[in-house]
């Protein structure tokens, strides 16, 4: 049975809906992934340089202060990995969000490295 293709030209994006921080000027932009009750925002924190390897190493106060400020300004996804740093950026990720944000947040990761010795196969 053929199946019919979307024709991207007539595709419309869904609306997105909006969080308003206190004491903020503009909203953060949210999107439906899947599932209708996962909602995340537009805008994803990276924390690849959290981690510090490659980047001349990490300052953790300041990294807990934007993961921090990231969340207090409507961002809700977190992109991470065990690679980042060897898993220091996901420990500080942990630690920011572990006195009362876990809740309103998606964490993204990744999975299949080894660690060997100090390299990652």
């Amino acid at each position: 049975m053929p199946t019919k293709q979307a024709d991207p030209q007539t595709l419309v994006a869904k609306p997105a809906t909006r969080h308003q921080s206190p004491g903020r000027i503009g909203d953060m932009e949210k999107i439906k992934i899947g599932d209708p009750d996962v909602v995340a925002s537009r805008i994803a924190l990276g924390t690849w340089a959290i981690g510090g390897w490659m980047w001349g190493g990490s300052d953790v106060p300041s990294a807990l202060r934007t993961i921090e400020a990231a969340v207090d300004h409507g961002i809700t996804m977190i992109d991470t990995a065990p690679v980042y740093g060897f898993g220091l950026a996901e420990e500080i990720v942990g630690r920011a969000l572990a006195p009362n944000r876990r809740k309103r947040m998606l964490i993204a990761t990744k999975c299949g490295l080894e660690w060997h010795g100090e390299k990652v196969r």
